[in-house]
């Protein structure tokens, strides 16, 4: 009798945590809800829609993040969005850019393969928050200041 109580505590706690799950990954903050969000704190936000594949050189590079690429203008700055199936993706593509913003592993731990390193021509500034990762490559600070409301803080990058 204790047995099938035991089992029937521990199913139900796997349906609760389960079903957490789910609600947060529906949850989770969408390229949508950033649009929002920024527009809601007064910066002016215009959507260019989905980013072509990198073509240049002899053969298509990889892009160095996994999300589906978006292009928004946020006070006149090129903002990207990643944005991903769910936030546990965001999450180990975020952990795959080095503190500075500079190096992107290609894998994950000890055995995780070579790198990308990129020279930007302006301080990177990367987000993460929910289902995104978003870019700003520059120094205007009322684009940090409103990415940083929207998302938290910087996950990697510079400073001005």
């Amino acid at each position: 009798m204790k047995k099938r109580r035991l089992l029937w505590m521990i199913a139900g706690l796997l349906v609760v945590l389960l079903g957490f799950g789910v609600f947060t990954q529906v949850t989770a903050l969408s390229y949508g809800d950033l649009v929002a969000k920024l527009r809601a704190a007064g910066a002016t936000v215009v959507e260019g829609g989905d980013l072509p594949p990198n073509t240049f050189g002899p053969e298509p590079s990889k892009p160095l993040l996994s999300g589906t690429d978006r292009l928004l203008t946020v006070n006149g700055e090129r903002v990207e969005v990643y944005e991903y199936a769910t936030a546990v993706q965001a999450e180990a593509d975020a952990s795959r850019i080095s503190p500075d913003g500079s190096t992107f592993s290609a894998g994950f731990g000890p055995l995780g393969g070579g790198a990308a390193i990129v020279e930007w021509i302006a301080p990177p500034h990367f987000y993460e928050s929910g289902r995104l990762i978003v870019q700003y490559i520059g120094t205007h600070s009322d684009i940090t200041v409103a990415l940083t409301q929207a998302l938290g803080r910087q996950i990697a990058g510079g400073s001005f």
